[in-house]
């Protein structure tokens, strides 16, 4: 028997700027209101912050610049790439005066299951909050103000933040103006353990050298660091991020818990979506009308006493007929019988329907719900009931594999690779099959309702397409990934 379920994840990376999943939280006790905020100021600065990695020898630092507005969630990527993490494990900040101080303020990631990682909890003394609610500035105001970060609570790599500088907001930002020695490779034992991993790969004695070698990879450089490098990194990631969705919305709520190291097909991908150019939203009525034809039929076809199904429960041959006829079917499905399973398409739709809560069926009839009866002459508001329950499924699987669907055809992802972008992005949001990465081939399964949904609308055109288009062109109107798009641009519960 296959098992597929979420396993425990190593990490859970957020994405700049972008918060959602605001009431995906563990069932904990309310934290206590932070008392220790600063005021924000009322004009955005330039930062210059310095970074070092403690009780590692010769210091690990960096020195950088950020806006002083950058939220904490956002602040997190910047300090990975600067240091030279691999953001592969849990985080937090905490701010105080002093290292463990009994008036720190701790800022958590906000978890996305329940099995998440152990965090830690509030240690004593600690008051806190999740960090994409708190601004830089927030938390850092003066010269000399300190801010803790920590990285992976099994190494426990702690770092300090300083305040060294309030500038005027100039130039691009993030920017590393200097620093010193590559960060430990990830998972070696903390600082402990990395040091005794460089001294047992100068013994040339050492009984374990030629394996910690080749776990450690030949190039590993204690001194190797690149300020250029860094900031080539940082302009890639600043041209990715332009690529993003508003914070505020179910796409962005999606993105903040898969790193791009994790997902990087899904990432490739992600400008394709246009979420920032406003001009390839919407649809003309051309395409409203053709994305919510199928379904409107179906609302109009049982009128007010409702439509006679047979004993199976399916629509009468007539109406098979009249479906292909009018919803130019005729040719398109490869059975063309004059019952309803012999019509894939209409299966579709009438699966669709009553998922939707639009139909129901009562004593062998076909009904309209009063959803249904309130939507059928009113084809805007009835793309927006669709847009509005996308993505479908009882099951977190389905919804998690559902919003992943969405993204990627809204990305334009081809049918024959978007199967690997939505399993990659699944493993990295921790799901496995048996244990194991998911399978591609599972995750149209997975998104079952969703695709049931897409298909029945014919956001994926007619189901019989031959011959089969190449495998990078993508397939359907366009309104099809437009439909996409405006699900994934829904607020999401913290934006409702």
């Amino acid at each position: 028997m296959t098992r597929i379920e979420r396993g425990r994840r190593a990490h859970l990376s957020l994405v700049p700027a972008l918060v959602e999943a605001q009431d995906e939280v563990t069932s904990e006790a309310p934290r206590p209101a932070p008392t220790l905020l600063r005021p924000r100021r009322p004009e955005p600065v330039t930062y210059t912050l310095r970074v070092g990695l403690e009780g590692v020898e010769p210091e690990i630092w960096r020195r950088v610049t950020v806006p002083s507005d950058i939220m904490l969630d956002a602040l997190h990527p910047v300090l990975q790439t600067v240091m030279g993490w691999t953001d592969s494990h849990l985080h937090s900040f905490i701010s105080a005066s002093e290292k463990y101080s009994p008036d720190s303020l701790r800022f958590d990631m906000r978890p996305r299951f329940d099995a998440v990682e152990d965090a830690g909890g509030q240690g004593e003394g600690e008051q806190g909050d999740y960090e994409d609610t708190a601004r830089l500035d927030e938390v850092l105001a003066e010269v000399g103000d300190l801010l803790f970060y920590e990285y992976d609570f099994g190494d426990s790599w702690e770092h300090v933040i300083a305040l060294e500088e309030v500038g005027a907001l100039a130039g691009p930002s993030p920017v590393c103006v200097d620093g010193a020695q590559r960060c430990p490779p990830e998972d070696c034992g903390g600082a402990y353990g990395y040091a005794r991993l460089l001294k047992a790969l100068a013994d040339p004695t050492e009984p374990e050298r030629r394996e910690l070698r080749a776990w450690a990879g030949s190039g590993l450089d204690p001194q190797r660091f690149s300020v250029e490098d860094v900031n080539a990194e940082l302009r890639r990631q600043a041209t990715l991020r332009a690529s993003y969705p508003a914070p505020w919305t179910r796409a962005a709520g999606l993105l903040r818990l898969i790193p791009e190291s994790a997902a990087p097909l899904l990432y490739a991908l992600l400008p394709g979506a246009q979420f920032q150019d406003e001009s390839a939203h919407g649809m003309t009525a051309e395409e409203l009308a053709s994305a919510t034809a199928n379904l409107r039929w179906l609302l109009r076809h049982p009128g007010e006493d409702g439509a006679a199904l047979t004993q199976a429960g399916y629509l009468r041959p007539a109406d098979v007929a009249l479906a292909r006829e009018e919803l130019g079917w005729a040719g398109h499905s490869r059975r063309a019988g004059a019952r309803e399973v012999d019509c894939q398409e209409l299966l579709d739709v009438r699966a669709a329907a009553a998922d939707l809560g639009l139909t129901r069926t009562s004593k062998g009839r076909l009904l309209r719900t009063k959803r249904g009866d309130a939507l059928l002459a009113d084809p805007a508001a009835l793309l927006a009931h669709i847009v509005a329950q996308l993505p479908l499924g009882a099951e977190d699987i389905e919804q998690d594999s559902g919003l992943l669907m969405l993204l990627a055809i809204a990305c334009g992802t081809p049918e024959q690779r978007r199967s690997g972008v939505v399993a990659e992005a699944m493993t990295a949001l921790g799901w496995r099959t048996d244990g194991q990465p998911i399978d591609p081939r599972r995750t149209p399964a997975m998104a079952g309702p969703t695709l049931q949904v897409l298909r029945a609308v014919g956001a994926f055109g007619p189901r019989s397409v031959r011959p089969r288009p190449p495998a990078d062109v993508p397939v359907g109107p366009r309104w099809g990934r437009e439909l996409a798009r405006m699900a994934l641009l829904r607020p999401g519960p913290a934006g409702e």
